[in-house]
């Protein structure tokens, strides 16, 4: 009995032994763990310097002195009254629209000067502050040149159309009148009725205004005295 159980167990063995090595052998899980690193590409904020050329206004205080316009005044000898349209009422009203136009500007003068008068009353209006002195006729503006040297700040001036003296502050002129002159000279001899037409003017000179007047005058009828 127990050679048979001894038997019967070393053939189980060996049976076992034999199945074990036809069997198929079971595959080991293997548990790894991989670490995968990605690249990914992250879109980056780009800050660029940029150099700007900037104008630079700097406000400055300067202190700049106030110069006040300096007072001037304009004194004219009329040879005749300035009352109504004459030669002197003229200037008169020249000289005021002068005034408006420039408040620096004072205007003072003397009437129905004679020659011998002219350098007396502008060297009386000087002594009140005059800076210019006109003699608005040839005859009493001539004087004026004997004290220009006198003055040397003053200026002085004077309707002429004959003399030719000048001097830094001798100042010659004559108004262009020669076109009004002849124009009224053609409309009194266009008005006339006794074909003869006249003039009272200052005494008679080269290159006188008065030529133009009697000039047309006399195309417009014919004779003139």
């Amino acid at each position: 009995m127990g050679k048979k159980f001894g038997l019967l167990f070393a053939l189980v063995m060996v049976a076992s032994l034999l199945l074990s090595s036809c069997a198929q052998p079971t595959p080991a899980t293997v548990v790894q763990t991989v670490e995968v690193v990605k690249t990914v590409e992250v879109p980056k904020e780009v800050v660029k310097t940029v150099e700007v050329e900037k104008t630079v206004v700097s406000t400055v205080e300067v202190s700049v002195p106030v110069t006040q316009t300096q007072a001037t005044t304009l004194a004219i000898e009329h040879f005749s009254v300035i009352q109504g349209t004459t030669w002197s009422g003229a200037q008169d009203r020249a000289a005021k629209r002068l005034m408006q136009k420039y408040p620096n500007l004072k205007y003072v003068y003397k009437e129905s000067v004679t020659p011998d008068q002219t350098v007396p009353f502008a060297e009386e209006m000087i002594a009140q502050g005059a800076n210019i002195v006109v003699g608005n006729a040839e005859f009493i503006g001539m004087p004026l040149k004997d004290i220009a040297d006198k003055y040397p700040k003053n200026y002085f001036m004077s309707v002429i159309a004959s003399d030719v003296t000048t001097k830094p502050n001798f100042i010659r002129y004559f108004p262009r009148q020669y076109q009004p002159l002849y124009l009224e000279g053609l409309i009194a001899g266009a008005l006339t009725k006794t074909g003869n037409i006249g003039i009272v003017s200052l005494p008679e000179r080269p290159g006188h205004p008065a030529h133009s007047w009697l000039l047309s005058g006399s195309d417009g009828c014919g004779q003139a005295a």
